[in-house]
Order: structure tokens, then sequence, then C-alpha cells
């Protein structure tokens, strides 16, 4: 692993002043939460009025659910950015799943304007960060009945039924942490969640970045023996999310890059993301079977190049 990137001066300027930036928001909560509260009307607005006016998206409920209720700093994943240079994840995640979503469901039945007889549809797209705090996990009611095919996966949830009319509820999840545990997992940790993974409190995720700090430093100059056996022992108490992270993280002037690392990883496979939850998607469209269910990235080998949403390092320009 590179432990320092070497850089020229104004790209040192700009991850240094990325860090500042960042410090900046996190000390401006109040301004922060009414980016967001704005942001959650911006994007459904922008979902509802983005495609052919003939599709089912016009009379469908879409919602966005930002699980921290306003309190994440890092409004720029929420909502979309007036200036150009900002890039959204997050708004693009919905937009462009939103539009293969619905065309999917033209492609089975076409609304014709009858709100008793056209597709019932629901969606929620929801906004699950790395860290926070005293969150509400978005609960996804995933019924079940003979007439009812479902897809169960940590990406998004679905059930449809056709009977006695064609009735589609979806979530969709943006979770960072299930995002970092898939690239630990393709980079061969041995570990599987036995629950959802939800944000971790600063204080907690504090920790285990000291932990993982000082033993780094520590084993700077030691030989590689030695040092794969720290990390294996770091690996039995750090969350496997977060040992990928701090382990592709890097250094600028003794500044660990983790949640810098984190946005820019994202940044640089959102589309991979994206391309992830089309497959399952068409999937389930496109199955005759009832039940579907994912547990694990490599669960998906046989609909998605994981290759293609594999990071190796993370790139931060």
């Amino acid at each position: 692993m590179k432990r320092q990137h070497n850089l020229d001066t104004p790209k040192s300027i700009v991850r240094r002043t990325y860090v500042q930036i960042d410090r900046f928001i996190r000390s401006h909560r109040t301004v922060a939460i009414a980016f967001v509260v704005a942001s959650i009307l911006i994007v459904a607005f922008a979902v509802k009025n983005s495609y052919s006016v003939g599709s089912c998206q016009k009379q469908a409920s879409i919602r966005i659910i930002d699980e921290t209720g306003g309190r994440d700093p890092k409004t720029r994943y929420i909502y979309p950015s007036p200036d150009r240079r900002v890039d959204s994840p997050f708004y693009n995640y919905v937009t462009k799943i939103s539009k293969h979503f619905f065309l999917k469901i033209d492609e089975i039945e076409k609304c014709k304007g009858d709100k008793i007889s056209d597709p019932q549809i629901e969606l929620a797209f929801v906004y699950r960060p790395l860290i926070s705090r005293q969150i509400q996990p978005f609960n996804f009611d995933l019924k079940k009945s003979n007439d009812t095919k479902y897809i169960d996966s940590p990406w998004l949830k679905l059930t449809m039924t056709k009977s006695p009319k064609l009735v589609v509820r979806t979530a969709f999840f943006w979770n960072e942490r299930q995002f970092l545990f898939d690239q630990s997992v393709l980079s061969g940790a041995r570990a599987s969640p036995t629950e959802t993974l939800l944000p971790i409190d600063r204080i907690i995720y504090t920790k285990f970045l000291r932990d993982y700090s000082v033993n780094d430093d520590a084993t700077l100059s030691a030989s590689k023996e030695v040092r794969a056996a720290v990390l294996t022992d770091l690996a039995k108490r750090i969350p496997a999310d977060l040992m990928w992270l701090f382990l592709h993280s890097g250094k600028l002037d003794g500044l660990r890059l983790d949640e810098m690392g984190m946005d820019r990883a994202i940044e640089q496979q959102v589309d991979r993301y994206i391309d992830l939850t089309k497959a399952l998607l068409n999937r389930r469209f496109e199955s005759i079977q009832t039940e579907q269910r994912y547990s694990s990235i490599l669960n998906l080998k046989q609909l998605f190049d994981l290759d293609r949403y594999r990071i190796g390092r993370i790139r931060y320009y």
C-alpha cells in the first residue's frame, strides 16, 4: 500500500483545501440541515420531471429518505449542486436508477392515465452515511404472498404483484458502509455481516481509526512478516469495511485521508454501483422466480462483472 502520494504542489494544495472545507462544513451543521431539507424537495421534483410524458413516473410515489434527519454535513451527496464543479454522486444515482426503473416498468405495462387500472409504483431512495448517530433506519416491509415476486438484498428490496393490477414497491439503499464492505470482500476479506450495516457513531469510528493509525505508524520500518501479523490482528477487531478504508486511504502531511478516501472511492465507482443496481433490477423483472435473495457481493458474479466494481487504488485527482 502506498502511504504517501507523490503529488506536485497544486495537487497538494487542492487536497489540503478539501480537508479544510470538510472541517468547515462539519462546524456549520445548521446550514447543512437547511440545505438537506431543501434538497429532498429538489431531488424528488427532478425525478418526477426527468422522463417521457407517457411513462408511469408521473403518478408514482417517490421518496428521498435521509436517515440522519438532516444531520449529515455532507450535503453535496444529497442535493443537485448548482455549481457544476461539485459532483453529487447520490443525486446521479437517484436520477439514473429512477430512469432505468421506469423504462423497465414501461416494458411490462404502460400507464394510460387511469389510476384505477394503471400500475401502482412506490419508490424510496435511502441515504445511509458511514458516520452518524441516532438514526432511524428505514424499514421496508417485504410483504410476501403466493402471487408476489420479490428481491431481498443490501442494495435494493422490491416486491411486485400483478393481482388485480401491477403493484411495485422498491427501496434503493445508498449505504456507504455497504459500498466499503463490498470492496473489502472483493479484496479478499472473509467477512459476512449478520445484520444490516448501519452508520457508526463518530466516537467509535475515531477509536477504530486511532487503533489502526497507531499500529500502522509503529510498523512503518518493520518487516513484511511483522506488518502482516499486525494487520491480521487489527482485522480481528476492526470491522471489515473500515479496515479496507484505512488500508486504502493513505496520508498527507501526517493526516490520514480516511473520509476523503471514502468520498473519492464512491465518486470513482458510482457508475459501477449504478450498474450493479440496474443488473439486480433487470434480473428481477426478467425472471420468473418468486424469491431472489443476495446477501453478498460474491452472489452477483453471474449477473454483474465484479472486476469492474472492484477498486484497486483510490484516485484522489
